[in-house]
């Protein structure tokens, strides 16, 4: 029988994802020296440009946001990847 559907877990019904999120976060952080003290509860429901907002500044340009966001996205696949083999 062959596939019918693919589930893709978007919001950690499936995968709690949340501290690896949160790790992305820190590391990416510290090269920035920002502090992210409870990370967990300041980026629960949130979508990553309105965290780089939060932890950067609101005067950043949306490319400026794109970037930290990506950059910490790439940075979330890393840390991931182990956990998907």
């Amino acid at each position: 029988m062959k596939a019918k559907a693919l589930v893709l877990d978007m919001d950690g019904v499936l995968i709690d994802s949340n501290p690896l999120h949160a790790q992305a976060w820190l590391q990416y952080l510290s090269q920035y020296e920002k502090a992210a003290d409870s990370m967990l509860e300041r980026m629960h429901g949130k979508r990553n440009d309105q965290i780089v907002r939060e932890l950067f500044g609101e005067d950043l340009s949306e490319d400026e946001v794109f970037a930290h966001g990506a950059a910490k996205e790439a940075l979330y696949r890393t840390l991931m990847r182990p956990h998907l083999m």
